[in-house]
């Protein structure tokens, strides 16, 4: 592989091994991903790498490459089909074993940035329910196959705990309303909705205390330390202002700065 350019979108990473299903999906289609990852200057060898990074600008490239080739706008949530539990290491690992469904979200709240690196995160709790906030760097433009496929394997892993009440749990995506919601009702949620200022997914207070059947306290504390460990080690995030004052200075030869193109681009 090519050594890598590093620009100033890649300091936004997520788990090298979020990539490890797009390869098999990809396949499916008739595609190589290999030389498109090469034009991306992605190493495909650290999918397996459980505590691997990967730019999530590029991540999110790969996915938006493979479903124009494809000419399948789902590309990102089918390609939930073939990922493998545990892909991400210590976070997938985590949301396996937690021993409720409210641990499960209090973990994803807790670990969002080690999850894929957020410029909006929020972990809201009341007597009604919890409710996870989220959304990426606007720098990130092109990320629908991304939410699709994150909002997939989120509530797959859920589901493994809830089973049929998963249809209980709301997801809002920021994405826009895809043509076809059957599979997005199917592998998501039947409470789902699109178009929204953040992503979100929120589990109603009845459902707290159901139980995992795969619960494993003590390995999903040293999963949680393992989270907390590593994310300690992750580049510092930019918050929005930093990035708007970046634009500003990309576009200040310009003639005209215009608010409403600026909008448009961070959404």
């Amino acid at each position: 592989m090519p050594v890598r350019r590093e620009t100033d979108v890649d300091r936004y990473t997520a788990p090298s091994g979020l990539a490890s299903a797009i390869g098999e999906c990809a396949a499916g289609y008739g595609i190589d991903i290999i030389p498109i990852c090469r034009a991306l200057e992605i190493d495909p060898s650290t999918f397996t790498d459980l505590t691997g990074r990967i730019a999530l600008e590029r991540l999110c490239r790969l996915l938006e490459t493979c479903a124009l080739i494809a000419n399948d706008d789902m590309f990102g949530l089918k390609s939930c089909k073939y990922f493998k539990s545990g892909s991400t290491g210590p976070y997938g690992y985590g949301l396996m074993v937690a021993p409720t469904a409210l641990d499960f979200f209090q973990f994803v709240g807790e670990n969002q940035q080690y999850a894929s690196a957020k410029s909006y995160s929020r972990f809201i709790t009341n007597e009604a329910g919890v409710e996870v906030q989220f959304s990426y760097s606007p720098l990130i433009v092109n990320r629908n196959q991304y939410v699709d496929m994150g909002a997939g394997l989120l509530t797959k892993a859920l589901r493994a705990i809830l089973g049929s009440q998963i249809d209980l749990v709301e997801v809002g995506l920021e994405r826009p309303k895809p043509k076809n919601l059957v599979l997005y009702r199917e592998m998501i949620s039947r409470k789902i909705s699109f178009g929204r200022a953040v992503n979100s997914i929120r589990l109603p207070a009845e459902l707290f205390a159901v139980r995992n059947p795969r619960a494993d306290a003590r390995l999903f504390r040293l999963m949680d330390l393992q989270c907390r460990s590593l994310r300690a080690e992750m580049p510092q995030q930019r918050d929005f202002s930093d990035e708007l004052k970046e634009y500003l200075l990309l576009h200040v030869t310009d003639n005209n700065i215009n608010l409403g193109e600026a909008a448009d681009y961070f959404r």
